[in-house]
C-alpha cells in the first residue's frame, strides 16, 4: 500500500504545528496573484520569511504586511503570524542575506564586457544592423558565461 508524502507528514507533524502544513499547502491560494513574485521561505513559531523577486516588492509588501498578516491569519482561523520578514531572492531561489556582498562579486556584476576590434570587424561583414547587434550581444553573453556569471 502506497501513501503520499502528505499523508506521511501528517503522522510526523505534531498537532500544534498543523497550521504550518496548512500554510504550506495553501500558500498559492492565500497569496493569490502575488505568487509570481513572493515565495514562502521559512515558517517559525510566530514569524514567516518571504522571498521576493525584487527590492521594490520587498518595500511594497513590507508596507502591506499588516494586511497580509490579517489575510494569512484569517485563512488559518487563528492569529499564528505576528511578524513577516522579507528578503530578495535571485532566480534560482537562493536567499540573499542582505549582508554586504564580497567585492569580487560586486566587480563581476558591474564589469562591462566590450567587443575586441577583431570581433567588431567580423560584425561589419553583416549588412543587416539588427544581425550585427544580435551577434554582438551574443559575443558579450559568451564572455559573461566564460567568466562564470
Amino acid at each position: 500500500m502506497t501513501k503520499s508524502i502528505k499523508d506521511l507528514l501528517s503522522n510526523f507533524i505534531p498537532q500544534e504545528y498543523t497550521w504550518k502544513k496548512t500554510l504550506l499547502e495553501h500558500w498559492e491560494e492565500i497569496i493569490g496573484p502575488l505568487n509570481k513574485n513572493v515565495t514562502l521561505l521559512k515558517i517559525t513559531y510566530e514569524k514567516i520569511y518571504l522571498g521576493v523577486s525584487h527590492p521594490a516588492w520587498a518595500q511594497e509588501l513590507h508596507l502591506l504586511s499588516p494586511m497580509l498578516k490579517k489575510k494569512i491569519n484569517a485563512y488559518l482561523k487563528k492569529d499564528y503570524i505576528k511578524e513577516i520578514r522579507f528578503s530578495v531572492v535571485n532566480g534560482s531561489s537562493q536567499k540573499q542575506t542582505g549582508k554586504k556582498q564580497d567585492n569580487s562579486l560586486q566587480n563581476k556584476a558591474t564589469k562591462k564586457y566590450t567587443l575586441t576590434n577583431k570581433e567588431k570587424e567580423m560584425l561589419k561583414k553583416f549588412s543587416d544592423t539588427d544581425l550585427q547587434t544580435l551577434f554582438g550581444d551574443y559575443f558579450v553573453k559568451c564572455k559573461q558565461m566564460k567568466e562564470g556569471e
